[in-house]
């Protein structure tokens, strides 16, 4: 009578004949009813199970939930119905296995990152940089200071190469560390790896440091480009081409100042904007200096000028005083008491005029005087 061999879920394996042995159903040797040696197989069957199979290749006629321990690579595997798959510890392999399944940890030997699966797709556990790529990223470690305690920092590195240091109290380490010279301060310390910098923008800053790597510059030192901005000290210098204004004043840009090496020029960009330097006195604000744009009018000491040019107060001149239009000599030319000429032939000029207390100069032609006396009524 043949046995009717089955497996744990009911399923018909195999009919197996009196007095036959089956080495294909599985990779155990089945043994019918009468066969002749049953014993070797027997022994050989406990052996197979001990060992797990070992072997470089897997078994021919694995079953679901049949063991192997593959010694190529030293890992106990089971097989699933379809293939054998690692039953517990990690997998190493230069791909992404395709038998990853939750929960299995796989090391990418070509780039020495660890990864887990969770259900759904492969995470990277650690480190966050291929070998590739180089140690990049914050590694917090305790730097040793002279004192002998222990400080927790902060490195940050990319590609190999440390950019810097962050600390939260101030130390000098007792040994050197590699990439970085110095003591370390609170807050970031740069490396001495050449041209690190932060390209960020920066809302504040206590100081800043100069070209010179040396020397820090203060808050104080900076001019602001909104509020207001105060210079104790220093000199403040504006050396742009001629071509573009060296300031621009007004939120419509409305005046600019102009430099050149012949030239420096104040420009009005509003129509009909007008100019005016104003000073201070126990009188209060006065407007010295005064030009009426829309009617070309200049004003001394008064915001209102009513001509050319309105002066209010005294002009007096330590030289001579010309009036016409395009006259190559002046019409008139006045000059103060005590600088009347010599003699007739005095040097003089054209319309000059002079007096003192005696006659009244006036030079009809070049160093030609004439003169006529002063009198009382």
């Amino acid at each position: 009578m043949s046995y009717t061999i089955q497996l744990t879920n009911g399923n018909t394996l195999t009919e197996l004949i009196d007095g036959t042995i089956n080495q294909t159903a599985t990779d155990l040797t089945l043994i019918g009813k009468n066969a002749t040696g049953y014993g070797l197989y027997v022994n050989d069957n406990f052996i197979h199970l001990l060992e797990n199979f070992a072997n470089t290749s897997q078994p021919n006629n694995p079953i679901i939930g049949q063991l192997w321990f593959d010694t190529t690579q030293n890992r106990l595997k089971v097989y699933n119905g379809s293939q054998f798959v690692v039953s517990g510890g990690t997998l190493i392999s230069s791909t992404v296995p395709s038998s990853l399944t939750t929960g299995d940890l796989w090391i990418d030997s070509a780039n020495g990152q660890l990864y887990f699966n969770d259900g759904v797709e492969n995470i990277l556990a650690g480190p966050i940089y291929s070998s590739a790529q180089g140690q990049s990223g914050f590694i917090v470690d305790s730097i040793i200071d002279t004192n002998k305690l222990a400080h927790t920092v902060t490195y940050l590195y990319n590609g190999g190469n440390l950019l810097g240091i962050f600390a939260s109290e101030s130390f000098t380490p007792a040994s050197a560390i590699g990439g970085f010279t110095g003591s370390i301060s609170i807050g970031f310390n740069v490396s001495s790896l050449t041209g690190v910098e932060f390209n960020v923008p920066v809302l504040t800053a206590n100081n800043l440091l100069g070209q010179d790597g040396v020397t820090l510059y203060s808050a104080s030192s900076f001019v602001t480009t909104s509020g207001n901005s105060t210079i104790s000290a220093g000199t403040l210098t504006v050396q742009n081409s001629a071509v573009n204004p060296a300031l621009i004043l007004g939120p419509g840009s409305n005046s600019e100042i102009n430099v050149s090496p012949v030239l420096f020029q104040i420009q009005s960009n509003s129509s009909n904007q007008n100019f005016q330097i104003s000073t201070l006195n126990g009188n209060g604000l006065n407007s010295a200096l005064y030009v009426n744009a829309q009617n070309n009018f200049v004003g001394i000491f008064t915001g209102s000028p009513q001509h050319t040019l309105d002066v209010a107060g005294t002009i007096n001149s330590s030289g001579a005083i010309s009036t016409g239009t395009g006259l190559t000599t002046p019409t008139l030319s006045v000059t103060t008491t005590g600088n009347a000429p010599a003699s007739a032939t005095s040097t003089g000029t054209k319309g000059q005029i002079v007096w003192d207390a005696n006659y009244i100069y006036v030079c009809t032609a070049t160093n030609t005087w004439r003169r006529a006396a002063l009198s009382s009524w």
